[in-house]
Formats: C-alpha cells, structure tokens, sequence
C-alpha cells in the first residue's frame, strides 16, 4: 500500500530546518512513509515581493491538489507571506487532507506546537546552578504571543523554582531582531541600565546581537555579563565567542508532527519517543569549552557544506545554460540534463517531470499553466545509478512518480517547480539517502532555472516555427515563383477532383551542387506552367519539391511527360545549361480516389520516397570527372569485388569506351589494369602483415583460382608470393 506524507516547507536551508525534517524522515521511514517535501525556497517578509519568478517558485504547492499524499505536514507558522499561506490553506481544505500543522492554530485542523518553556527552564537553571548567577535579566520575543509567553514561562519557573526575585525592569522584548538588544547594550554601555550577571534570550539572534554590542563597548562576555540564547543554529556554535544555547525542540516537533499524522491516518496510537532538548554548550555563559554531541553535530553539518562547495568549483565550466538552451527536442534535453546530472551531488533519484500541454497556447500566449497542473505528465527523465529508468512517456499526475508506484524502500524527496517567471512547466523530484545530504541553495535554484530555460528556449523556437507555419498558410500560393502552395493544391484539387476516379501524382525536385544557381525554383515553375497547359494542378509542395496531379496515364505516358517537362526546362535555361546537367529525381504512382483526404496521404508517402531517392542521389557524384574518381576510390577500397567493365558503364551512365577514355586519361592506366593493380598492393599488404595462407589471400584479393593468383602476383612483382612473404615480412 502507498504511503505518502508531504511535507510543507518554505524552505530548507539551515540546521533548524534540517533538524525538523531529520525528525520528520526518520519517524516516518521508521513507519513505512516517503516523505516528500514541497518547497517554494524563497520565504520573504513581504507580500509585496510576489513577483512572477516568485509565483513561479510557489506553484508547486498546486500539486496538493492533484497528487495523491496520505497525510500533509504543514509548517504554517514558518511561512512569513500571509497571503501564500492562505492559499495553501484553501488547497488543503479543499481537498480534505488529513494534515498536522506546526506552530499555529488552524480551524478544523489538528496542531503540535515546540516544547519552548522546558527548554529556557533548562537553560536558566544551568546559570543559576552551575554559574551561581542571581541577578538574571531575560530578553524575550513578542508580549502576548503565545510561543514567547512559553520562553518566557520558562525562564519565570527556573528563577521561581530557586527563590530568586525577578526584576520587571530588567524583562525586555525584542520581537526576535536586533534593534532591541543593540540599545539594551548601549544602555548598559552609558549606565542608563545597570548590568545584570546574565542575559537568558529568547533566540540566538538577539544573543549573538547583543554579545557583539556589549564587546563593541568593551564589555566583556562572559567575565562581565553572561549571555545564553534558545534555538541551537550553526552560527551560535561557530560564534565568537560560541554562544551557549539549547538543541533538540525542532527534532521533537517533527517527531510529534508524524506520530500525531500516523495516528489520524491509522487510529493507532503511538508511544512518542522524545529526543531531550538538551544545552549546547558554549563559552558565553562562563563554560570552557565543551565536545558536546550537538556542537559536533552542527559542525559536522558545516564541513559537509563546505566540502561540498569545494567539489562545485570543478563544475563551474560544465556550460549547463548553453547546452540546455540549445538543445532541439525534449530528447535532446532529456539527454542533456542526464549528462549533467553530476552536478548534483549525494541524490538517488533525479525525475523530471512536465505537464503534457508545457508550452504556452500558440494561438494565445498569454494563456499557459501558472497555477495547476494537468491531469497527466510526461516523464521527460528519471536519472537512476548504474541504469536509468524507462522514461518519454506519460502518467497519472496523482502517482507524483511512476517509481512511487512500485515496491520500495521510503524515501526522502524534495520537489521543486520548473517554471519560466510564472509559468509553470512542471516539477522536478530529487531523492536523497538522508535530510544532511539536502543542500537547497542557489546552487539547486540555478540548476531548476537553466532546465526551464531550455524548456523555454526550445518553447520559442516551436513557437517560431508555428508562426511561420501560419504565414505559410495565410496564402494559397507560393511568394517566391507564384504558383499554387501546398495549401491552394490541395484546396483546388478537392473542388476539381472525382471520387471513384483514378489519379497519378509526381513529386520531382532537381539535384543542385555548389555551381546550382542560389534559386532555380523559379526557373522549375516556368517549365511547369509551360508543360502543364492542358488544366494539369501544379505545386511547389516545399522549398525544394514540387507536385504534379495528372488524370491516370500509363507509366511509360508520365516518364514522357517527366522528359518533357525537362527538355522544356533545359531550353528555358539557354547560356546556362550547363549549370543543370543531370535530369530530375521524382517518383510517381496512382491511386483510386475515396475521399479528399487520400491524395494528401498518398502525398506524404511520395515525399518520403522521393526524401530516400534524394539522400541515395546526393551520395554519388554528379559530373563525369566526379564519376571516375569516385569509381578509382571504390576500386582501391574494394579491389576484391566482381569489377565488370559494362556493369560499371552502366551505373555510371556512360558508355564503355567513353568511361575507359575519361579513366586513362585521369589516371594513364585502364580500368581493369588498374584492378589488377589494387589486388596485388592489397595482396602484398596480407603476406607482409597477417599469417594468412596464400590460397587465402587469393580468395580475400577477388581471385577465383589459386594458380590464376600466382600467376598474375609473379608477373606483376617479379618473384612468388611466398618469395615476396620472406624477403619483406615485417
């Protein structure tokens, strides 16, 4: 059975959220769920910053509405844009997921909250019990709100729990940021404030502010005040100096968010086992420093950044833009995206996925997908190690992956929009083996946006080719020799043509070479209007080929009628037939008509014949001095071959004695001589390179007889083959 749990993130960036999603992953895999997280990266203040990209980026959040999930963790309260917030909101109702929400109370809709007082309690007892420290000043969030009144309630029971009176005055609120602790040093700074012994604060950020405030004042930290923070960031374990503060709330909020889900989906009821939030030890409180798991934990994370930016450097010239934006066909860049995948470190899977109708309305461009997704998407790649999966086909948008669908172990997914500015093209999907080897920065967000530029990029150029098609199509006849187009022909065949009544077609098109004139198409045009005065419909089907539609005539009547047109075609040249040597290429055939629709088949099929004869003509040589070294290439190539002199004139189009003429007079010797000559230098090439028999070589050379072999070999040389063997083997 599939189990699926999304998460919802803005985004995923630093060791809190890590820390979330670890508790997440690990309680869910232990319970049999993949979890997939949906993630806009980008978690700005202002709603006004909603910019078109910015839509772009927060449209796969449309895929709750689509994709089939179990269960929906949502972290609402981390979400800072109201309106998006909302709009995920109405989503989730909509469709009536269960869903666990953390941080923030949802109507209809269960929540968990962080465990903030224990973790200030715990915090504040260490200064009072380890440090002796009385006189304690705390620096909370936000008055009222509930997650600070519980930071706030836990350095109120910690002070209680020890008899130690609290001094109001010295209780501040600096809404998370920085301006409130930056003036609370200054005011100790000037004694406008006396200094207390300690500073327990409601998050790292205004520790850290104030630690640096107070030492800009030559206030030292901790000899002369102490300061503890709440949070357990990297940055605070690599402060200076490191700041002591408390890990561990956002693991168990994770935790509780999977096992509460697990409950809802099951009815079965989990004993919840809690990570401890525990103190991260640093020196700003007055401790020496300590090897606490924690600390190490984050530094570890740390290294592990850094070593993976030292491995980006050597792909900084892998060219991604040009070569996605250059890319021809969806296959193309489906190959392309495959052979850079490298870039792309400590993933197990790399899917990319595009909705079935991914380009803009041709007939409309402003009309293209920004805010939901089709009902069926094509798996344009799916990057496996050693083998990729099977791939360029469709599937249900609801099964997120094909591969979710078979037997698997759970697995940890980001899923991240490919989008052009706000239009949306799909999704990609990357799979990792744990939540420390997820590293969305800009580094993902540019590989995102150069995939969508080529989507993009090849989106105009089938764009272009649309709009030319349409110009094409404005006009019955062709600009450049003003006969009929494609469309006119075929417009005027039906008002002309007979159902039950039988039809010839020919599709002809003239060879060119370097000394063709830029443009002979009009010149073809005048040879068919000449030829064609008996009411015969006449085209130039595409740039190169034209078509002829005649009532049914005998074969040998059309071949007439093909010489004709090129006799008419060679005396409307004059002084420049000697440009147009070589007569047309064309096929022909009839059909008996059933209905209009027939003859544009029977002329697809005709220009796909006349594609092949063209591409057989265009790999032999044209003029005669072409011909005779062509025919000496081959020779020498393949001296083994049954060389008949009439078969070669033949397929030359030149008489015997004319081809022996034009072959002496290139290379002084006849054709035939010349084969001899070819057998024996391959055959002196065998006994000195290969232990081949001679009676084999003779065989390999085109001899028939052995002794006819040997007879000629000692003509031409002056000694044997095995004679020539010992004196020149190598």
């Amino acid at each position: 059975m599939r189990k699926r749990i999304a998460v919802i993130l803005p985004e995923l960036c630093d060791i809190l959220e890590t820390e979330l999603v670890g508790g997440i992953h690990e309680t869910a895999k232990a319970l049999g769920y993949d979890v997939l997280i949906l993630t806009d990266t980008f978690n700005t203040i202002s709603d006004s910053d909603n910019t078109p990209y910015i839509q772009g980026l927060a449209s796969i959040y449309q895929l709750l509405g689509t994709a089939s999930f179990d269960g929906v963790i949502f972290a609402a309260g981390r979400f800072h844009r109201t309106a998006m917030r909302e709009q995920i909101t109405a989503v989730l109702r909509e469709k009536q997921l269960p869903c666990v929400v953390l941080d923030e109370r949802m109507e209809g809709m269960e929540s968990v909250f962080s465990e903030h007082e224990e973790g200030v309690y715990l915090i504040t007892k260490h200064l009072i019990e380890d440090h002796g420290f009385t006189n304690i000043a705390f620096l909370g969030g936000v008055p009222d709100h509930e997650i600070s009144q519980q930071r706030e309630n836990g350095y109120r029971r910690a002070m209680q729990e020890h008899g130690l009176a609290i001094d109001e005055t010295m209780v501040f609120y600096g809404y998370y940021w920085k301006q409130v602790p930056t003036d609370i040093a200054d005011r100790i700074a000037d004694g406008s404030i006396p200094g207390p012994e300690a500073f327990v604060c409601a998050n790292d950020m205004m520790a850290m502010t104030l630690m640096e405030r107070l030492l800009e004042h030559g206030i030292c930290v901790p000899d002369d005040i102490a300061v503890t923070g709440y949070d357990g960031g990297w940055r605070a374990a690599l402060h200076t100096p490191a700041l002591t503060t408390v890990t561990g709330r956002e693991k168990n909020l994770g935790i509780q968010a999977v096992y509460r889900l697990h409950e809802i989906l099951t009815g079965q009821k989990c004993s919840i086992f809690e990570t401890s939030q525990v103190i991260q030890h640093g020196i700003s409180c007055g401790c020496p420093p300590l090897t606490e798991a924690a600390p190490l934990a984050m530094k570890h994370h740390v290294i592990s950044r850094m070593e993976l930016y030292e491995r980006r450097k050597n792909y900084m010239a892998s060219n991604q833009l040009s070569r996605f934006t250059g890319a021809d066909s969806l296959e193309e860049l489906s190959s392309q995206i495959d052979e850079l995948a490298y870039t792309q470190f400590n993933i197990l899977w790399l899917d990319v996925c595009l909705f079935t109708d991914w380009t803009f309305d041709f007939k409309d461009s402003t009309r293209y997908r920004k805010d939901s997704f089709s009902e069926q998407m094509l798996l344009l790649l799916s990057k496996r190690l050693p083998v990729n999966a099977p791939c360029m086909y469709h599937f249900p948008t609801q099964q997120i992956l094909p591969a979710m669908e078979k037997p698997h172990e759970p697995m940890l997914l980001v899923l991240s929009a490919l989008h052009y500015n706000d239009q949306v093209f799909g999704y990609l999907s990357t799979a990792y083996p744990s939540v420390d080897d997820i590293c969305l920065d800009e580094h993902y967000i540019y590989w995102c946006d150069v995939i969508a530029e080529g989507l993009n990029a090849m989106q105009m150029r089938l764009y272009t080719d649309y709009i030319h098609k349409q110009f094409d199509s404005l006009s019955v006849y062709d600009p450049e020799t003003g006969i009929l187009n494609r469309r006119g022909f075929l417009e005027k065949a039906a008002r002309q043509m007979t159902c039950g009544q039988c039809y010839r077609y020919i599709l002809l098109t003239y060879p060119t070479n370097a000394q063709t004139p830029v443009s002979i198409t009009g010149l073809i045009a005048n040879a068919l209007r000449k030829v064609c005065s008996q009411g015969e419909l006449f085209c130039r089907i595409t740039e190169q080929y034209f078509a002829v539609l005649l009532p049914e005539v005998e074969k040998h009547s059309a071949e007439s009628w093909i010489h004709l047109l090129h006799d008419t075609y060679l005396h409307r040249q004059g002084t420049m037939l000697h440009l147009i040597d070589t007569e047309p290429i064309y096929v022909t055939d009839t059909f008996l008509l059933h209905n209009m629709n027939e003859l544009e088949h029977h002329l697809n099929i005709g220009k796909e014949k006349l594609d092949l004869r063209c591409s057989i003509r265009n790999n032999f040589p044209t003029s005669a001095q072409e011909q005779i070294e062509h025919l000496h290439f081959e020779i020498h190539s393949e001296p083994q071959r049954d060389w008949n002199l009439k078969e070669i004139a033949a397929r030359n189009h030149l008489s015997i004695g004319y081809l022996q003429r034009l072959y002496k007079e290139r290379y002084s010797i006849p054709v035939i001589e010349d084969v001899l000559n070819a057998r024996m230098e391959r055959a002196k090439w065998l006994l000195t390179h290969t232990d081949l028999r001679v009676t084999e070589i003779a065989e390999q050379v085109g001899f028939g007889s052995n002794a006819h072999f040997m007879r000629q070999f000692h003509s031409k040389v002056g000694v044997t083959a095995l004679q020539y063997r010992r004196e020149n083997r190598k």
